[in-house]
């Protein structure tokens, strides 16, 4: 909002000034090259300059020669606009052997000036390079301030006593500005629109007014019907305006304020601009004026941005200048040069050594910073000579530059390089007054080294409203009648604050709800609930003697001054106690009788009696029995109890009772009877505030002259002296330096700022700058050294590099043990659990890669070729595909082996328990039928298993069992094998049928039957009666055991008869019981340790 209000009215501002006068160049002559034709001057010759040092003259034409025999030239300017005031400058050239005795005139508006030439100063060749004498210039400029004609007329003429060809003179560069009326007015005596002396047609004149006619606009001292393009009416309705939305500029306007403009143009403050001033910035196509960077800025002075400028604005703007020359050593009244086509204060053969530019600005509001700036030009031969900046007599800032500087030739002398430079300077500023001076320290002539200056101006940030003294966080002081709260300016303080003496607001007493001092208990203004506000401004919960409590405003009501105490409503006759030096009379407390009487103390009734003259009150008649005096001149004296004008010199006059009363002990002289009422002090105390104390409070100084504490230097805390190096401690944000006993903001460079101190301390001896005393609090080191964990060191640690450019050690990335960078990319060695590739760390190598242990890191190498899965080792045997092998070979040879043991183990088992053989006495014929035909319907299994079993071992083996497999006797006798066997188990199915009625003791078996593969028998080792062919019952005791071929064949039980036919045979025999089905559980026996042999040989393949 501030910055939006201030462009809006600097765009005011800026609208008002062209609406007023301004200076105008009306015309330029005798400039460039020209002929005399070609100009109107009076004896019009013409000559061409052969001159190429001088950029001015260097081939360049002049109106001249002119001396005897063609001695004068003039020249009648007419129709010059509508002005007070008119300026003519141009040079004048003083030919050869011009001596004193010679005079050139110059004649302009009834005045002459008359010019001579010193021979005994130096001079140049501005046109003839062959003379023998050397020519001078003079930089004619004069003002007529009362010029008002609409003509001038210059005439210029030569008084010389040689020929033309030796001495004479001739002009050139002529330039006529004017200072215009305000554009309502046809003639004028000053730029105002209330100073016309005449008005233009269609416009009517109201005093020294024009006011043109309903319906018409002034512009350029007229009247017109309408404004012409680029022309708008302005808001009163009574004058042409620039229009900042012409669309020739502008391509976008929004309330009258172009807010986009045309290509080629730059938008400034709502108006198109083909280039941005010096107190602006370029961003895009706008122009941000640097008054957008403050916080209230305003311009103080903005001037010199013409292209031409003159005499009126530099004077009207009360710039001042000394110093400048123009002719020979004299001032020739010329304040301005051109140079590059634009207008300068100061400038080429005009400025140079002991010149300077000034302004000063007085009644300068409240502001905190002042921006200063301006378009300095360097001409021609600087050898490292300055301008200086200097405000307030304190150089702001140096510009210094050589002969070399710049990169062409602007003006001045053509041998040397000029130079545009920008100069701004930013400071702090607070005085109400301001005084600039721009000075040189050039050392030669303005003809060898010059300056000049445009486009300046002072920008000053302001304080707030009704602040006195600000800075960057804000408000310091206020104005009267405000007060300081958080930088800002207030007309009264926040509840619960109160000014202090500087008028800022501090808290109250936390016993108060609102005071009128801040931070005291005695000064509150209203308290809170349950409390009430007692006579000392004190918030208690009781009411002391002589007051009531009031419940409503919560305060302590005064009772009537007779009472001791009192209750509601207090007044005089509410006395309810009354003190021993009061007397009660009809509800009244009198605490001194009245005037001219005395207390007569009576047992419960105390009386008045008449009092001397002097006495207000007293105790007696006499002029010493005084208790109280009259006011306002007369105060009781307690040591006579008389009634005194004057008090003793160690008390006060207490206008309050009346009294001469002490002074406080510690006070020489007083006000009052505290401490803090003292005037004076003696001895070894000081005056402080009213106080008399025996040491200065911090930020003050004991002044042993005149018993005072004298305020120390700003920057002090403590102090033994005012001056900046006398401090002892030091304000916040300061630093005590023990070497200059000054405060600073910033230690020097090999010392460190103690918060706890406030003082500055030395760094370790290794560091160059630090935050601390130890040798581990170092921010940067001494050359040759590098910060490592705030420590200088000789090197770097491990896990550690020097960062680039710095002499830092910073801390390698965690996976890395040492590095070269601080990413997990530039590793150069890892920690012991990681290893290392491609200057980075991991956990394990990848695939394809070994870890090798041939450094002290952890490394991975790439495999052999060979290796497809990943290696162990660089050779083609480490291969994991080779060592995958091996132990699987070793875990097949392993499990076979313990298969084997655990088919072998639990093979044995089975045999044992389905091999048994019993013998038992066949006490009776049981029928079989039963189990005979059991047993039959298992003989197709048993010879089926026995199918299966030869075809694999066909499969196993075909060479082994080809000839067995196709011999028809071995299928006869493997029948007949499973018919034996068929038989003997309905045996022992038989015996055990015959047992289970006798319930006969069981004979022990001691041996096992087993399988004969070789002969595909079974053997009983079990001595026992088989069965035989024959019907012999008795068998050799030398037995052994009986094959399974002396059994009778069964295949004739599958009749009846034959079945009869083993039974006879059977009775009265010993039996071999075989367990059913001994066969078909020996079979699964085979098809489990098969099952093995094939896991086995899976296992192998893989």
């Amino acid at each position: 909002m501030v910055h939006c209000f201030l462009n809006q009215l600097f765009l005011i501002i800026f609208i008002l000034r062209l609406a007023l006068s301004s200076e105008k160049l009306v015309l330029t002559d005798l400039t460039g090259v020209y002929t005399s034709s070609s100009i109107s001057w009076k004896a019009n010759d013409v000559y061409l300059c052969g001159a190429v040092d001088f950029t001015e003259f260097a081939n360049t034409s002049a109106l001249g020669w002119f001396g005897q025999g063609n001695n004068s030239t003039s020249k009648n300017f007419t129709n010059l606009p509508p002005h007070w005031s008119i300026t003519v400058r141009f040079e004048l050239i003083l030919y050869q052997t011009l001596d004193p005795v010679d005079y050139i005139n110059v004649a302009i508006n009834g005045q002459t000036d008359a010019y001579q030439k010193n021979q005994s100063l130096p001079g140049y060749y501005f046109c003839y390079l062959d003379n023998n004498h050397y020519d001078q210039i003079v930089l004619f400029h004069k003002n007529f301030t009362s010029h008002t004609d609409s003509f001038i007329n210059i005439l210029v003429w030569s008084i010389t006593d040689e020929p033309i060809y030796n001495e004479g003179f001739g002009l050139k560069n002529l330039y006529l500005t004017v200072d215009t009326c305000h554009k309502s007015c046809l003639t004028c005596n000053g730029p105002a629109a209330n100073q016309c002396t005449s008005c233009p047609p269609n416009s009517t004149q109201n005093g020294n007014t024009c006011n043109c006619n309903s319906g018409t606009y002034a512009l350029d001292n007229q009247c017109l019907n309408v404004c012409p393009a680029g022309q708008i009416q302005d808001s009163t309705r009574t004058l042409c305006v620039i229009d900042f939305c012409y669309n020739i500029y502008c391509q976008t306007c929004s309330n009258g304020m172009c807010t986009l403009c045309q290509s080629g143009y730059y938008l400034l403050n709502g108006q198109c601009v083909q280039s941005c001033p010096s107190y602006t910035t370029v961003s895009g196509q706008q122009c941000i004026d640097i008054i957008t960077k403050t916080s209230y800025g305003q311009y103080l002075y903005k001037g010199m941005f013409s292209t031409y400028f003159g005499e009126g604005e530099i004077s009207g703007t009360g710039l001042s200048y000394s110093g400048f020359l123009g002719y020979l050593a004299n001032p020739s009244r010329a304040m301005t040069t051109v140079c590059g086509g634009k207008s300068l204060l100061g400038g080429a053969y005009l400025s140079s050594v002991n010149s300077y530019i000034s302004k000063n600005f007085t009644g300068i509001a409240p502001h905190r910073t002042v921006l200063i700036g301006y378009t300095l030009y360097k001409i021609d031969n600087w050898n490292n000579e300055s301008i200086q900046m200097i405000v307030d007599n304190d150089v702001k800032t140096t510009t210094t530059k050589s002969a070399g500087d710049g990169t062409s030739n602007i003006c001045g002398r053509v041998s040397f390089k000029d130079q545009i430079i920008q100069v701004t300077k930013n400071f702090t500023h607070t005085a109400t007054s301001l005084n600039l001076k721009i000075s040189s320290t050039l050392a030669s002539t303005p003809f060898e080294e010059s300056y000049g200056i445009r486009e300046m101006f002072i920008l000053v940030d302001y304080c707030t409203t009704n602040c006195a003294v600000c800075n960057a966080q804000g408000c310091t002081n206020c104005q009267t009648d405000f007060y300081l709260y958080n930088f800002q300016c207030l007309s009264q303080c926040p509840s619960n604050y109160a000014p202090d003496a500087r008028q800022s607001c501090q808290p109250c007493d936390a016993t108060c709800l609102t005071c009128t001092l801040p931070q005291s208990s005695t000064s509150c203004k209203t308290c809170k609930p349950n409390t009430y506000l007692n006579p000392d401004n004190s918030c208690q919960s009781t009411c002391p003697n002589y007051f009531w409590p009031n419940t409503i405003n919560l305060t302590c009501q005064t009772c009537d001054t007779t009472c001791y105490n009192c209750k509601s409503p207090g007044d005089q006759n509410s006395c309810t106690i009354c003190s021993g030096n009061l007397y009660l009379s009809n509800n009244q407390c009198i605490s001194t009788c009245p005037p001219g009487t005395f207390p007569l103390k009576q047992t419960n009734n105390n009386i008045c009696q008449p009092c001397d003259s002097s006495c207000k009150t007293c105790n007696g008649q006499n002029s010493n029995n005084c208790q109280s005096c009259q006011a306002p001149n007369l105060f009781y004296q307690a040591s006579s109890s008389t009634c005194v004008q004057s008090c003793n010199t160690d008390q006060y006059k207490n206008t309050i009772n009346q009294t001469c009363s002490t002074c406080n002990s510690v006070c020489a002289t007083c006000s009052g009877p505290n401490n803090n009422n003292c005037l004076s002090c003696t001895g070894n105390l000081f005056l402080y505030q009213n106080q008399c104390l025996p040491n200065c409070p911090n930020g003050y100084f004991n002044n042993i002259n005149n018993n005072t504490c004298n305020l120390c230097d700003s920057s002090c805390y403590t102090c033994n002296g005012s001056a900046p190096n006398n401090c002892l401690s030091c304000q916040l944000q300061r630093y005590f330096n023990p070497v200059s006993y000054q405060c600073v903001y910033t230690c020097n460079s090999n010392q460190y700022a103690n918060p706890t101190s406030a003082q500055c301390k030395s760094c370790d001896s290794k560091c160059m700058t630090c935050n601390g005393p130890l040798e581990t609090q170092c921010t940067s080191c001494i050359n040759g050294l590098y910060l490592e964990n705030n420590q200088c060191v000789q090197q770097c640690s491990q896990s550690y590099f020097v960062k680039p450019n710095t002499s830092i050690c910073q801390y390698c990335d965690s996976s890395c043990l040492k590095c070269r960078g601080p990413s997990s990319q530039e590793c150069t060695s890892c920690a012991p659990n990681l290893v290392f590739l491609n200057s980075q760390c991991s956990s394990e190598c990848p695939p394809r890669y070994y870890t090798s242990q041939e450094s002290q890191t952890n490394e991975c190498k790439l495999c052999n070729y060979k290796c497809k899965l990943g290696c162990s080792g660089p050779l083609v045997e480490d291969c994991d595909s080779i060592k995958y092998q091996y132990q699987i070979i070793f875990c097949i040879l392993a499990g076979k082996f313990f298969l084997w043991c655990t088919s072998s183990i639990l093979g044995s088992i089975m045999d044992k328990k389905q091999s048994r053989v019993q013998v038992k006495t066949v006490a009776s014929i049981v029928s079989v039928e039963s189990d005979k035909q059991n047993n039959l319907q298992d003989l197709p299994i048993i010879q089926q298993e026995n199918d299966d079993r030869q075809q694999n071992n066909e499969e196993k083996s075909p060479t082994k069992f080809k000839q067995e497999f196709t011999s028809s006797q071995n299928l006869q006798d493997l029948s007949n094998l499973k018919q034996q066997a068929l038989q003997s188990q309905i045996k022992l199915d038989l015996d055990k049928m015959k047992r289970v009625d006798k319930r006969r003791p069981r004979k022990q078996l001691h041996k096992n039957a087993f399988y004969d593969r070789s002969e595909k028998n079974f053997v009983f080792k079990q001595p026992s009666i088989a069965f035989n062919n024959n019907t012999s019952n008795t068998r050799n005791p030398n037995e052994l055991g009986v094959t399974l071929n002396t059994i009778p064949n069964l295949s004739q039980l599958k009749t009846t008869s034959n079945f009869s036919q083993v039974k006879t045979q059977m009775s009265g025999r010993q039996e071999v019981n075989i367990m059913r089905p001994y066969i078909y559980k020996y079979k699964r026996n085979e098809i489990f340790k098969f099952i093995i042999v094939k896991i086995q040989i899976y296992f192998y393949k893989l």
